[in-house]
């Protein structure tokens, strides 16, 4: 299932992906509307038990020149019950 969102990015034969992003929003009406702060976060689209699934990972807010970088795999069927998480940026 191929969604276009803002960035889309598709994973290399072994599960590696490289993605970019921008964190600059324009404020339509400066005084009137609340600023428009982005919330960084990862959607992935995948079919890991034959159904279309989402999983989300919202990130941490990283300001230039910091970069994030996952070091762990990203588990995408995972239940309330596990202890595991994607809690595994590194700023670098």
């Amino acid at each position: 299932m191929a969604t276009q969102d803002s960035r889309t990015a598709f994973t290399k034969d072994k599960g590696h992906f490289t993605i970019h992003g921008c964190g600059d929003d324009h404020d339509f009406l400066p005084g009137v509307l609340p600023d428009n702060r982005p919330d960084p976060y990862l959607k992935i689209y995948h079919q890991c038990n034959d159904d279309d699934e989402m999983t989300r990972i919202d990130l941490p807010r990283v300001f230039s020149p910091k970069k994030q970088k996952f070091r762990r795999p990203i588990f995408l069927d995972l239940d309330d019950d596990t202890d595991e998480s994607n809690e595994n940026t590194e700023l670098v």
